[in-house]
């Protein structure tokens, strides 16, 4: 019977590379570092029909930041005989899971939360990990990152945004193919919700899951992890908002996504204000302006100018009808359960204050930064 693949996925910074480490712990499954986002990689090339169309989809895949740190040894042309997207990409993956010795693999990418209806396209049979963790602490973890939303109302939509296309896309597939924790809940009983985990995944519990096995990182890379905590788990960052988000920030995420952490079960404090147009567009405008220093300073800037070249490269080709995009049967990835928002399932409650999501999806996915 073949291995059901499994797909860890969450707003960025809730706390997803802890779980894939934790996982990792498991004598039988493998995660490598994030893939950088499969179904953006399957809007641009789709199915291959042919050797040359599976080659193009490997190099892309392959050539890719994210997964040329999966230091793999394998060439394009070791997959060109995939005639579905999924034959040309899961070798790499089950070759990674080999190397270290176990027969499953899974992918912890956090943004794949926006793409689960295409992933069961792709992966028919696979299991989604959804991981929530407070909007507040999410933002403040955020806000500590180059690459991250800087204040409250940009990572409030985010967060929002993300989680509530976990649910709805989510809960739907059912309680065999769909799986939702908290981080909270993580960390202040992990043995039993790593129990109830790992009965999901038709796996036995083994204890090691109780300590992270971290992957090394590139040498240039800077330390992810604070020195003593890279094989414990660690608490400090629940609900650090109520002592380092400040009265007005937690005002602006409340006015927001208020109505989704009360839905949610977590504390909040009620007090909303209206948000400007001209306000918002300032914070939104202040993000890009972090987010493109942050591309032009990182320490790994260059790898990810060349993938975001290659993808480049790919589509102008698609475009100028050097290759075809083929979509298996109906013509597109298969749709997934109209979405309802979490709004709409409820009644009480104030009502978020409007706003206009940023748009987040996986086109750009092997030059996203890193997240967790």
């Amino acid at each position: 019977m073949t291995e059901r693949p499994i797909f860890v996925v969450g707003c960025p910074r809730s706390g997803t590379t802890l779980l894939r480490d934790l996982l990792r712990s498991h004598p039988r499954l493998s995660f490598p570092h994030e893939s950088g986002g499969l179904p953006g990689l399957y809007r641009v090339h789709g199915d291959p029909r042919s050797d040359r169309e599976a080659r193009l989809l490997a190099a892309d895949f392959l050539g890719s930041y994210s997964v040329r740190q999966w230091n793999l040894g394998l060439r394009p042309a070791d997959l060109e005989r995939g005639r579905t997207f999924a034959a040309v990409v899961t070798p790499a993956y089950e070759l990674w899971a080999r190397g270290e010795g176990k027969p499953r693999w899974g992918d912890k990418t956090p943004l794949h939360v926006l793409e689960i209806p295409q992933l069961v396209g792709l992966f028919p049979t696979a299991q989604f990990v959804h991981l929530v963790r407070d909007g507040r602490d999410v933002a403040l973890s955020l806000a500590g990152k180059g690459w991250g939303q800087r204040c409250a109302y940009t990572a409030a939509v985010q967060w929002r945004r993300c989680v509530e296309a976990g649910l709805a896309d989510g809960r739907p597939l059912g309680a065999s193919c769909y799986h939702e924790l908290s981080y909270e809940e993580l960390l202040a009983a992990p043995e039993s919700t790593l129990r109830r985990l790992c009965a999901f995944l038709d796996e036995d519990f083994d204890p090691a899951l109780l300590h992270p096995s971290r992957i090394p990182l590139p040498a240039a890379r800077p330390p992810q992890w604070a020195p003593g905590l890279a094989d414990r788990l660690d608490a400090a960052g629940v609900a650090r908002w109520k002592r380092e988000l400040p009265a007005d920030e937690e005002v602006v995420f409340e006015s927001v996504a208020g109505d989704l952490l009360r839905r949610l079960g977590y504390e909040t404090h009620g007090e909303t204000r209206a948000l400007g147009r001209l306000e918002c567009a300032r914070w939104e405008a202040r993000d890009l302006l972090a987010l493109t220093r942050w591309r032009l300073t990182a320490w790994d800037r260059v790898p990810r100018a060349r993938t975001s070249c290659l993808r480049a490269r790919s589509r102008l080709l698609v475009r100028l009808g050097r290759t075809g995009v083929h979509r298996a049967t109906t013509g597109a990835v298969p749709a997934g359960p109209a979405r309802r928002t979490i709004q709409q399932e409820t009644t009480d409650g104030p009502q978020p204050t409007p706003v206009r999501p940023r748009r987040l999806s996986q086109d750009d996915d092997h030059t996203t930064p890193p997240t967790g």
